[in-house]
């Protein structure tokens, strides 16, 4: 009899994620911030063999899963898409979707869910002219940078300063450059040292990617 292949959510050696209690991202949505988005969950998962999620009823949140090495894949709606080292994966609130890791070489990504009532529209810019939920990005490592050091800033509390760090306010900055340059060749706003393969976080936290 075949053996049924494993699909794991997290739980990967050297994980990194860190994941906002939900009271305090309502709280913080309520309070009208002045940026109308901010980071609920961010991660990283090297090597993430049998990696595996599935939404049929997607999120709340808008969900952006860069890959640095290896590959994987996504489905959105009815067409899969396969992902290298390089794209950006955007999914929208509320979109259907499934993702994983390819068999042979399984990604190592970073990954980020962005909440608020921005999330739509950064996630429509985004996706504006293809319609497709996968962006090639210029310098992934930059990128990566800033997604690190976002987790560093709210791994650091609750308050106001932590719930938007400067870090996220350089990746919406980021985004808004990317669009208004007609996409192709996205890039950072300032260089970010890329550190977080080495680090590791506590496993308490359930991540949704």
């Amino acid at each position: 009899m075949a053996e049924t292949p494993r699909h794991i959510p997290e739980g990967f050696p050297g994980q990194r994620i860190v994941v906002l209690p939900r009271p305090i991202v309502r709280e913080a949505l309520e309070r009208r911030l002045p940026v109308a988005l901010i980071p609920s969950d961010v991660g990283y998962f090297p090597e993430a063999a049998h990696h595996y999620f599935q939404r049929p009823k997607g999120c709340g949140q808008l969900i952006l899963i860069l890959c640095v090495r290896g590959s994987g894949w996504v489905e959105v709606g009815d067409a899969r898409h396969e992902v290298t080292p390089g794209q950006l994966v955007a999914i929208l609130p509320r979109e259907p979707h499934r993702y994983g890791a390819g068999e042979d070489h399984p990604w190592t990504i970073y990954w980020c869910h962005a909440a608020g009532r921005a999330a739509e529209q950064l996630g429509a810019m985004l996706r504006e002219d293809s319609g497709s939920p996968l962006l090639d990005v210029h310098d992934p490592l930059r990128l990566a940078g800033l997604f690190d050091e976002i987790a560093d800033e709210l791994g650091g509390g609750y308050g106001l300063d932590h719930l938007i760090p400067p870090r996220w306010r350089s990746a919406i900055y980021w985004a808004w450059r990317w669009r208004c340059a007609g996409g192709g060749n996205p890039r950072p706003t300032r260089a970010c040292g890329c550190n977080g393969c080495s680090r590791t976080c506590g496993r308490g936290a359930k991540s949704n990617s």
